[in-house]
């Protein structure tokens, strides 16, 4: 019987809605799949890739194991709760052990090391420590450094700012992006430039050219638009106005319309709805937009944790990474409104697809 084992899970790209089967590795065998080691030693064991080239990340939990070298790793993702890892990589483990003819000097097997999946391949390699120290190292040096340490205190203190700006930074178009800083007037504001700082200060400690690149981009943007206005600002980015194809995305004109309102919360948008009709169609488009967007908002419509069964069977992507760092931002944001129902709420619906999670895995 085999050691290695995967899944085939069916899934839906959260960016052009195709469905597709992938194959999903929850145990590695490096003795019995070579193959698979590089795959495991560069990260790209869990990357899926839909039938229209769009590549995303699963975040499913690895054990590798290599009876030659005695290794045996439980690699998990990044905020995976310590519970699910737990009963997830004990089932994991429990397999593998059945399926193998236990022989003297494998007590190795009962002792599983847990890792961050992006230090799989120094693990494989015997350079965990060594790593590990180097991180060790470098997370001392940012805390002690007073420009990192100020703007870690900055951006944990200004969090809807730091939201805010990444939702700006996430838009392609730069039409969509002048739209987005017309309608946040957060961030026309001299702490919304100090943030943007404090990002740009971390992402070149941490030696993130994209990051940097994009930041630097965007604090030229919001620099020459206090100063100058949002026209001279985007007068050399702004060309898709000009292409008769270009559609603005309705998302950007969703929030748009959400902050002339002044709506801020669940609670207020419930309130308004019924007087503003347009707000609905703008709803509708952008989940048309974005299937996840949809089934998120389905899924905060639901009444039991029986409903959230239900609606995984329709929305299998609401299982995946995305999803859930978006609920928890939606969590973190009604925290920060206020919103106690609502963040009570939907952090009662990711209990449950945490525990599916488990379940399929």
């Amino acid at each position: 019987m085999p050691l290695s084992f995967s899944q085939t899970a069916s899934l839906k790209c959260p960016q052009c809605n195709s469905p597709f089967n992938a194959e999903i590795w929850l145990t590695v065998d490096a003795g019995e799949r070579p193959d698979l080691v590089e795959r495991c030693r560069d990260g790209s064991i869990h990357v899926v890739t839909c039938p229209n080239g769009h590549s995303g990340m699963l975040g499913a939990v690895l054990l590798y194991h290599d009876r030659a070298k005695k290794q045996l790793f439980l690699a998990f993702p990044a905020g995976m709760p310590e519970q699910q890892l737990q009963q997830t990589g004990g089932q994991l483990i429990q397999k593998l052990r059945g399926q193998m003819l236990i022989l003297p000097g494998s007590s190795y097997l009962d002792a599983p090391q847990a890792i961050p999946l992006e230090l799989l391949g120094a693990a494989i390699d015997d350079k965990l420590e060594e790593v590990m120290a180097e991180m060790q190292a470098q997370a001392e040096a940012l805390q002690n450094d007073p420009v990192i340490g100020g703007a870690l205190r900055l951006l944990q203190e200004q969090q809807p700012l730091v939201q805010a700006i990444l939702s700006w930074m996430a838009l392609e178009a730069w039409q969509d992006s002048k739209t987005f800083l017309q309608a946040r007037g957060d961030l026309m504001t001299e702490d919304a430039e100090r943030v943007l700082t404090a990002m740009l200060d971390l992402a070149r400690a941490q030696n993130d050219p994209n990051a940097i690149d994009d930041l630097v981009v965007h604090q030229k943007i919001l620099h020459t638009a206090r100063t100058q206005g949002i026209e001279a600002a985007y007068e050399n980015y702004a060309v898709e106005g000009e292409n008769a194809e270009y559609t603005p995305d309705p998302r950007v004109l969703l929030e748009a319309r959400l902050s002339e309102l002044g709506i801020h919360s669940q609670e207020e948008l419930d309130r308004v709805l019924p007087d503003h009709p347009e707000l609905q169609e703008l709803m509708r488009r952008a989940m048309d937009e974005n299937p996840l967007l949809e089934a998120i908002n389905h899924l905060a419509d639901t009444a039991s944790p029986q409903a959230v069964v239900q609606l995984v069977q329709e929305y299998p992507l609401l299982l995946g990474d995305d999803s859930l760092r978006i609920l928890r931002d939606i969590i973190t944001n009604a925290e920060l409104n206020g919103d106690a129902a609502l963040a009570k709420h939907m952090q009662e619906r990711v209990s449950v697809l945490e525990q599916m999670r488990a379940r399929a895995q």
